[in-house]
């Protein structure tokens, strides 16, 4: 019995404990529906620009095909199930057992909250029936009833395959239409003055959303070079208690840094404002590391620019320690003041040998 058992290692119980063994098609479905998963998974990656396997790539084109044998495979284990409710010898299995007035539990529900609504339904036609045969089901009704439940699942199935199958559809659709359109702006914007102009002007009111996108984030990088000042200072006014959140982004980090290299400090003094309180933090951040970097390139001077330094240099000695943070302290030995040098270079000396042993410090202290 134990070896018969590891043998067959996939199995169903019936109601009165009875063990069955997976069919062949019942196996074929399960390869199927994994395969089709695994698809579903590739076509999400594809919808996000992932650069895939070419071999995972051609998976995605057997997905119809699949679908086809799924539907087949499904209506194969319908046919059987039909089948086998209807052989005689079964009569005695399908005597009424305790567990049969607890059938819900054994049928693999697909859309459950579906289900529970028609079983409501059915619960009073259900105590009629057995008010009439004195509270006991004969083995036709039984058997009715799991055929009904059968087609009910396999309906269920095939509604939210297709479903989900649009809605894979029309997401690439979505995706690629967006994709022409940031196509169609950037060309806009490099074209004569009149495109220019109509591509600024559609530009307006979205530049938070096409900053924060892959596609978008180039598309406000081009406007703010094309654009003259005034039009530059109406978008920018749009990003305005963002330039946190942008830090963090893998896409509006290059949007803030190009502020900051194109725009004078009257137009790109929010940025500094705005990052004020948290320099230590972006400053270990592998994009918020960038944007302080080109800030103390492109110095634009005041005060707030003055304290947003001193704020980094309160904790030189654990930036210059890190992964990130030796970058923006290499640019403050390169492009700041000979105050801010001062300042740098005594956090270091305060524990000089294991600052010149550190992997990331020891580039600082080269750069001094």
């Amino acid at each position: 019995d134990q070896q018969q058992q590891q043998q067959q290692p996939f199995a169903f119980e019936r109601p009165g404990g009875v063990q069955s063994p997976l069919t062949a098609a019942q196996k074929e479905k399960m390869k199927l529906r994994k395969k089709l998963r695994e698809i579903q998974k590739i076509e999400s990656l594809v919808a996000v620009g992932e650069k895939l396997d070419p071999l995972q790539v051609q998976k995605m084109k057997k997905k119809d095909e699949l679908v086809v044998q799924l539907g087949r495979i499904e209506q194969t284990i319908v046919d059987e199930t039909r089948s086998n409710a209807e052989e005689p010898q079964l009569t005695e299995s399908l005597a009424v057992m305790p567990g049969d007035r607890n059938l819900v539990q054994v049928v693999p529900i697909w859309n459950a909250a579906e289900f529970h609504e028609e079983w409501s339904q059915l619960q009073p036609q259900q105590s009629q029936q057995q008010q009439t045969t004195g509270g006991k089901k004969s083995a036709t009704i039984l058997r009715r009833d799991r055929r009904k439940r059968a087609e009910r699942n396999y309906s269920a199935v095939r509604t939210n395959s297709l479903t989900r199958r649009e809605s894979t559809v029309e997401c690439n659709a979505a995706s690629s239409s967006a994709v022409d359109r940031i196509g169609t702006l950037l060309d806009r914007l490099q074209g004569d003055a009149a495109e220019r102009r109509e591509a600024l002007n559609a530009l307006r009111g979205s530049v938070v959303k096409q900053a924060f996108s892959a596609g978008g984030c180039r598309a406000v990088q081009q406007a703010l070079q094309v654009a003259d000042l005034e039009t530059a200072f109406e978008l920018l006014a749009e990003l305005h208690g963002h330039v946190r959140a942008a830090a963090e982004s893998p896409h509006a980090n290059y949007v803030v840094q190009k502020i900051v290299e194109l725009m004078p400090p009257s137009h790109s003094s929010f940025v500094v404002n705005e990052l004020k309180g948290a320099c230590a933090y972006f400053a270990q951040h592998c994009y918020g590391c960038r944007i302080l970097c080109r800030l103390v390139e492109h110095s634009i001077g005041g005060d707030a620019f003055t304290e947003l330094v001193s704020e980094l240099l309160v904790d030189a000695l654990s930036l210059s320690r890190h992964q990130f943070g030796h970058y923006v302290m290499q640019s403050v030995l390169e492009h700041g003041s000979q105050e801010h040098h001062k300042q740098l270079v005594a956090a270091l000396c305060s524990d000089i040998r294991q600052s010149a042993q550190h992997r990331w410090a020891s580039h600082v202290i080269e750069k001094a």
